[in-house]
């Protein structure tokens, strides 16, 4: 059986050594804050710099679309101008056809004057024509580009707060490895000593070899599953590395104390005042605008009948059905998220009476065990149960925490599958 003992440490030592955990005292001045854990994520993260190019080249490509109208503007200006020019022209020669002096070539002169200027106007005019019928597209096209460049700034704004709330998610799941991982630990260094203890009470025949075996089985199943919380809280530190841009294996200490967020704000109730406010819903707006100008133009340049027109009008139907969708699923989305927070608040206050006395109950027990009044299984049984009470605690502190968040994110318009 001693052997048995010895294999059995031996292998946790191995353990220990394969995955090892930071050490609360080698921490101080290295742990890293879910605020400090976002700002290096949304600094370093390749999705938000695609989304940063993305909008830089709607921008240039919005920039193009918004010369092009302005350098047609340009020209409808310029021929104006010389529209004017020529009617001034013509004005002076028609005050000079009407000398009654004037000499017969001076006569034929004039009148071919009045038909080149006649010829230019009339070529100004067909150009200006066809400049006033491209600025109307040129318009529209400007105001498709200028609403792709806003679609893509509020994706990126939703994009940093996503990141944010996904950091925050995997910050609170790297705690509650921790802590279920440290719970393990403190219960298997319990059941070592105790396999020890009760070694030697079958080698003074105070204990039968059974009691033993049942006690060594349980120390091998609590190794196993110390031996997987280990794994499980290495491959959770790379995820989380890897997401703020650092190296995999860097190491990473964080706050272990995580507090409840303050009370959330009231529920929007049925109003929809706040929709007017949405960003994601400003970006379907800008859309049905813009179709809705288009079709006008169109409307007043040619006829309701022409594919141009119908082609619009079916556009800004569906954009205009998609605003109401979008609509629906935001109130409903909000509705939902707020009574998530109620739900996880209601069961963060269970879990924190359930700790009390969880922990009132530990302290008793310990002293009924010092009084000689209860065994060492008793005792262990409810330090087991003190630290799976503070699991559970850490565990609805998080969620009430990423429940909150996910309500501020829907009242934003972001809804968190």
């Amino acid at each position: 059986m001693g052997h048995k003992i010895i294999k059995i440490t031996g292998t946790l030592l191995l353990l220990c050594i394969l995955f090892p955990l930071p050490s609360k005292g080698a921490i101080k001045g290295e742990i890293l804050t879910l605020k400090e854990a976002q700002a290096l994520a949304l600094e370093n993260s390749p999705a938000l710099r695609l989304l940063e190019l993305e909008y830089e080249e709607k921008g240039y490509t919005a920039s193009v679309a918004g010369k092009a109208l302005e350098e047609a503007r340009r020209e409808i200006r310029d021929i104006n101008y010389a529209l004017q020019d020529l009617a001034r022209q013509e004005r002076d020669i028609r005050r000079e056809l009407g000398d009654q002096d004037l000499d017969p070539a001076h006569l034929a002169i004039y009148r071919q004057e009045l038909r080149l200027i006649e010829q230019h106007a009339g070529g100004l005019k067909e150009a200006m024509d066809k400049i006033v019928e491209s600025r109307s597209d040129l318009h529209y096209q400007y105001e498709l580009e200028k609403a792709a460049q806003d679609e893509v700034r509020h994706r990126l704004e939703d994009k940093h707060l996503l990141l944010a709330r996904e950091v925050e998610r995997k910050y609170y799941t790297i705690l509650e490895l921790d802590k279920a991982h440290d719970s393990l630990q403190k219960s298997l260094d319990y059941l070592l000593k105790q396999q020890d203890s009760e070694n030697k009470r079958v080698s003074l025949g105070l204990s039968t070899p059974l009691s033993l075996q049942r006690l060594g089985a349980q120390v091998e199943n609590t190794a196993y599953l110390w031996h997987t919380s280990s794994t499980l809280c290495r491959l959770a530190r790379q995820d989380f590395n890897n997401l703020l841009g650092r190296s995999l294996d860097s190491p990473l200490f964080l706050e272990e104390k995580i507090v409840p967020r303050e009370e959330l704000p009231a529920h929007p109730g049925s109003g929809t005042a706040f929709l007017e406010q949405c960003k994601g819903l400003k970006g379907l707006r800008a859309y049905i605008e813009t179709e809705k100008n288009r079709a006008t133009d169109l409307k007043d340049r040619y006829s309701m009948g022409t594919p141009e027109y119908l082609a619009t009008a079916k556009r800004l139907e569906k954009l205009q059905l998609e605003l109401e969708e979008a609509k629906q699923a935001l109130l409903l989305g909000i509705s939902n998220a707020y009574h998530q927070v109620r739900n996880a608040q209601a069961n963060l206050r269970a879990r924190e009476a359930e700790n009390k006395l969880a922990q009132r109950e530990l302290y008793l027990g310990q002293k009924k065990k010092d009084l000689g009044l209860m065994g060492n299984l008793d005792l262990l049984r409810l330090q087991n149960q003190a630290r799976q009470a503070e699991v559970n605690l850490l565990k609805a502190t998080a969620a009430y925490n990423l429940s909150v968040t996910d309500y501020e994110l829907a009242r934003r318009g972001v809804l968190v599958n």
